[in-house]
């Protein structure tokens, strides 16, 4: 299954999300025992997800230009399971619309502000476009650091009605573990294990498993 993380705003945390769903999934499948092979393409231009390419055991990066997408595609979907992918920071909707043509899914971050709500809702659109061609494309949204001041948490509540049914139970909350892990250059379940933002990257990870059927 290929999944980009993908938005069309900046600073809601979109590579955190998924370097921490491919730290969570590489962990999951060495607990259980699960044979898979698992791929992290990087291809915002920032390559900050690259950086993490040696914090992760068992899972391949890549960083890898857009336009080179569909032939690097191709080759690692002959070795890898599951590929995760950070998308391109601030795309376009023609852009976004192709780059969720070429993949299985789509998970969308937002944090609880009135721009980055705005902005996932109109990635939603786009998705929900490729979904009415595409019966079998998934996309989901995932709250981002939740929690704060009445504001946010009031938007945070808010969203999740806008954003219903796609919207994932799971959140993750606000945490410093998140930042002191990126100084570190190692996901959270590195540096901070049994942390809650740690827990529920471990949540989030395994709700998007079962929605997908990919245990």
């Amino acid at each position: 299954m290929t999944i980009a993380v993908l938005s069309q705003k900046g600073g809601v945390g979109k590579t955190t999300l998924a370097l921490h769903l491919a730290a969570a999934r590489a962990k999951r499948w060495k607990e259980q025992g699960i044979k898979r092979e698992l791929a992290v393409l990087d291809l915002d231009d920032q390559e900050s997800l690259f950086r993490y390419r040696k914090s992760i055991k068992r899972v391949d990066f890549e960083s890898v230009p857009l336009e080179k997408l569909p032939k690097v595609l191709a080759q690692v979907s002959e070795e890898a399971d599951d590929i995760i992918i950070d998308a391109p920071r601030s795309l376009d909707d023609a852009l976004c619309f192709a780059l969720m043509n070429r993949v299985d899914a789509v998970i969308i971050p937002y944090i609880p502000e009135y721009d980055a709500v705005l902005a996932a809702r109109r990635t939603q659109q786009v998705a929900r476009k490729v979904r009415k061609e595409r019966p079998d494309f998934e996309f989901r949204l995932v709250l981002m650091a939740n929690g704060g001041a009445v504001h946010r948490r009031e938007l945070a509540k808010e969203s999740r009605d806008i954003f219903s049914p796609w919207v994932c139970k799971t959140a993750i909350p606000l945490s410093p573990a998140v930042g002191v892990a990126a100084r570190l250059g190692v996901p959270t379940f590195e540096c901070a294990p049994e942390s809650p933002v740690t827990r529920a990257f471990a949540r989030l990870e395994l709700e998007l498993a079962k929605a997908w059927e990919k245990i």
